[in-house]
């Protein structure tokens, strides 16, 4: 019988993994996800706000991307009126990631 030792990764190690193309596929990807979940629960009065959602790469070395709304009211549709599409669509992606 062999014996079997784990050995967490190294924070270098982690690093060098964060910052493949395949994680920033991987990342991307989820965030498309999120993109069309908050599109289908976003507000359609006019359909400005839900079509102003965009998917974008965050600057940095590891994976990262960004899921923003560039409607001029997106901060009153989220907080006033009390919508919360990107806190309920980070609570997607974090339960959907693949």
């Amino acid at each position: 019988m062999s014996d079997f030792r784990y050995v967490p990764p190294s924070p270098r190690d982690l690093d060098a993994l964060a910052s493949t193309r395949e994680m920033q596929g991987a990342v991307e990807t989820n965030a498309e996800r999120g993109w069309e979940h908050a599109q289908s629960i976003a507000p359609k009065d006019s359909g400005h706000y839900a079509d102003s959602f965009r998917v974008e790469a965050a600057p940095g070395k590891t994976a990262a991307a960004r899921l923003v709304n560039d409607a001029d009211y997106a901060a009153h549709v989220e907080w006033k009126n009390g919508d919360h599409v990107l806190s309920r669509t980070a609570d997607f992606i974090e339960a959907n990631a693949r």
